[in-house]
C-alpha cells in the first residue's frame, strides 16, 4: 500500500489487511470507512479495541451496525482493491493524531480517532448511533495507553458527562480533581488500587452512583460527601486505614454489600443497623472486640465475614441472623460455641479456624446445609455425634486439634472430597472413615499411625495423600493400588523398604519421602515419569541410583544433600 504506511504499528497493518477481506467478502471493490471499522473490531488485541471494550461498547453490535448498512455488490471483486478518498482522509487524520500524541508510530487507536474526526462516513455514523463520541475515545485511549503508570487523569475525560462506568483500578492516583463532579450520570466508579488519601467534595454530585469501590487505597477517614450517595447499593473500602465509621454510614439505607476488611475499626456505630437491605457485610482483618446490638437488625444478611478480629464472644443476637448462607470468624478468641448456632441452618459455609474451641455443641448437627467446615487450629479433643447429619458437607478442616479418635459417625458425611486432619493425635482410623469413596484429598500428617489399613483401597477417588510424621513401619499393598494419587507425602515414618509396586502410580507429580530408613529405591520408581518433585533427605541411601541419576538430569527436584555432594564430587 505504499511508503505512506511504514510508520503503521502491526496491529494497524492487520487492520488494513482485515479491512481489504471486508472488502472482498462483500463484493465491493474499495476499502470504505465501513471495511476499517470492521478490521478494528476483529483486530481484538489492538488499542482501539480495548478502548471501545472499556467504553462498554459490545463489538458484535458494531459490526452488525455496520453490516445492515452495508449493501452487497453482485460481481467479486479482483485483486487489490484501494481507499476511497475518505479513508485516504481518515488516514491523514490518523498521521495528525499520532504526531499531536508524540507518538512515532501510527496505531489501531489513531485510526479509530481519525475516523471519528472524519465524521462523514458510514463508520462515523455507526460509532455515532452506539454513543461513541469523539472526546470519549480520546480520553479512553489515554486510560488505555498509559495503563498503571498514570498519576494524572486526561483532561477530555471531564467532558464525558454521559459516562454511566468509570474504571480507575490499578493506577497510581494520588488524588482526584473537582471536575470528577461533572460525570453525573456516573453509576459505578472503581479507584482500586490508587494511593488515595481522601476524595474532593465534588464527589457528592454523583448522586445516581449504585457502586463505588475504593479499594487499597490511602484513607484514614470517610470524607462525609459519600453521605450524598443514597443510590449506593455498594460501597467497598477495604484495604485502607480507616479508624472509625461515622454514624451517617446508617443514611445509605440502600446498600447491599459493604466491605470494610483490612482497616483498623476498633468498633462499629450503632447506626449500621439502619442498613438493613445489606446481604454482604465484610469486616475481616479490622480490631473489633465487641460489635453492636445493633447489628442484629441486618435480617437480610447472607454473608457476615468477621475473620481476624479480637472477639471473645458473641453475642445471642448474633442467632437471628437466620438468612446467613456464611459466617467467617476465622481468627479470633472465641473459647465456645453457643447452642443457638443451630438457629442458623442455611449456612453453607461456616469458617472457624484459629480460636480456642474445645469441643462443638451437639446443636452443630442442624446445619445441614453446610458444605465446608473449618474448624483448623482449634483445641477440639472429640467430635459430638451430631455430626453424623451433616451430609452435605464436601470439605472438612481439623487440622491442628487435639483428636485421639473420630466418632464412627464421620462415615455418613459421604460426600466429602477433602478431609484434613493433619496435626491431631491419631493413633488409629475408625472403619466407617472408609465409606467415603468421594475423597480426593485426606490429610493424615503428624499423628501417631502405626499402621494404614487395606480399606484404603475404597478410596479410589483420592488424588492427595498426606501420611508424613507418623510412626508407619509399612504399608498396604493396596495402596499401589491409587493410580489417582498426584500427591503422596511418606516422610518422617520408619519405613526401611518401598515395594516395586509404587511405579503402578504413574500421576504422581510429588513424592515425600524425606526422614525415612530406607536405604534404597526399586527401579520401578522410574516408571514415575510425571514426577516432579522427589525427596529423599534423611535416609540411608548408599549409592546413587541410575533411576535418580535420571530424574536429576531431567531436571526432577531432587532433594537429598548426601547424594547432590557425591555426585557433584565424581
Amino acid at each position: 500500500m505504499g511508503s505512506r504506511f511504514e510508520k503503521f504499528s502491526q496491529h494497524a497493518r492487520l487492520v488494513l489487511s482485515l479491512a481489504q477481506e471486508e472488502g472482498h467478502r462483500f463484493n465491493q471493490n474499495y476499502i470504505g470507512t465501513e471495511h476499517i471499522l470492521l478490521g478494528l473490531v476483529r483486530e481484538t488485541e489492538g488499542v482501539a479495541a480495548r478502548v471501545l471494550s472499556s467504553l462498554l461498547v459490545d463489538l458484535t453490535k458494531v459490526r452488525s451496525g455496520v453490516e445492515s448498512i452495508i449493501v452487497r455488490g453482485d460481481q467479486p471483486a479482483q485483486g487489490e482493491i484501494g481507499l476511497t478518498p475518505r479513508v485516504k482522509k481518515v488516514v491523514d487524520l490518523a498521521v495528525d493524531e499520532a504526531r499531536r500524541m508524540n507518538h512515532t508510530y501510527i496505531g489501531t487507536e489513531h485510526l479509530l480517532i481519525g475516523l471519528l474526526r472524519e465524521g462523514e462516513g458510514v463508520a462515523a455514523g455507526v460509532l455515532e448511533s452506539l454513543g461513541v463520541t469523539l472526546d470519549q475515545v480520546l480520553a479512553g485511549t489515554v486510560l488505555v495507553l498509559n495503563g498503571n503508570q498514570l498519576t494524572e487523569l486526561p483532561p477530555e475525560l471531564w467532558n464525558l458527562t454521559n459516562l454511566d462506568r468509570l474504571n480507575l483500578n490499578g493506577y497510581q492516583l494520588t488524588a482526584l480533581p473537582p471536575e470528577i463532579g461533572n460525570l453525573t450520570q456516573l453509576a459505578a466508579l472503581d479507584l482500586t488500587g490508587n494511593q488515595l488519601t481522601e476524595l474532593p467534595l465534588e464527589i457528592r454530585n454523583l448522586t445516581q452512583l449504585t457502586r463505588l469501590i475504593l479499594t487499597g487505597n490511602q484513607l484514614t477517614e470517610l470524607p462525609p460527601e459519600i453521605e450524598n450517595l443514597t443510590q449506593l447499593t455498594r460501597l467497598g473500602l477495604n484495604g485502607n486505614q480507616l479508624t472509625e465509621m461515622p454514624p451517617w454510614v446508617g443514611n445509605l439505607t440502600n446498600l447491599n454489600e459493604l466491605d470494610l476488611t483490612g482497616n483498623q475499626l476498633t468498633e462499629l456505630p450503632p447506626e449500621i443497623g439502619n442498613l438493613t437491605k445489606l446481604t454482604r457485610l465484610v469486616l475481616n482483618g479490622n480490631q473489633l472486640t465487641e460489635l453492636p446490638a445493633e447489628l442484629w437488625n441486618l435480617t437480610q444478611l447472607t454473608v457476615l465475614g468477621l475473620r481476624g478480629n479480637q472477639l471473645t464472644e458473641l453475642p445471642a443476637e448474633l442467632w437471628n441472623l437466620t438468612q446467613l448462607t456464611a459466617l467467617d470468624l476465622y481468627g479470633n478468641q472465641l473459647p465456645e460455641l453457643p447452642p443457638e448456632i443451630g438457629n442458623l441452618t442455611n449456612l453453607y459455609w461456616l469458617g472457624l479456624t484459629g480460636n480456642q474451641l474445645t469441643d462443638l455443641p451437639p446443636e452443630i448437627g442442624k446445619l445441614t446445609n453446610l458444605d465446608w467446615l473449618n474448624l483448623t487450629g482449634n483445641q477440639l479433643t472429640e467430635l459430638p455425634p451430631e455430626i453424623r447429619n451433616l451430609t452435605q458437607l464436601t470439605r472438612l478442616g481439623l487440622r491442628g486439634n487435639q483428636l485421639t479418635e473420630l466418632p464412627p459417625e464421620i462415615g455418613n458425611l459421604t460426600k466429602l472430597t477433602r478431609l484434613v486432619l493433619n496435626g491431631n493425635q491419631l493413633t488409629e482410623l475408625p472403619a466407617e472413615l472408609w465409606n467415603l469413596t468421594q475423597l480426593t484429598v485426606l490429610g493424615l500428617r503428624g499423628n501417631q499411625l502405626t499402621e494404614l489399613p487395606p480399606e484404603i483401597r475404597n478410596l479410589p477417588k483420592l488424588n492427595q495423600l498426606g501420611l508424613g510424621g507418623n510412626q508407619l513401619t509399612e504399608l498396604p499393598a493396596e495402596l499401589w493400588n491409587l493410580t489417582q494419587l498426584t500427591v503422596l507425602n511418606l516422610g518422617g515414618n520408619q519405613l526401611t523398604a518401598l515395594p516395586p509396586e509404587i511405579g503402578n502410580l504413574t500421576n504422581l507429580t510429588e513424592l515425600n519421602l524425606n526422614a525415612n530408613q530406607l536405604t534404597e529405591l526399586p527401579p520401578e520408581v522410574g516408571n514415575l515419569t510425571n514426577l516432579r518433585s522427589l525427596d529423599m533427605r534423611q535416609n540411608q541411601l548408599k549409592t546413587l541410583t541410575r533411576v535418580i541419576m535420571e530424574f536429576m538430569d531431567r531436571g526432577i527436584g531432587v532433594f537429598s544433600e548426601n547424594l547432590y555432594d557425591r555426585r557433584m564430587s565424581n
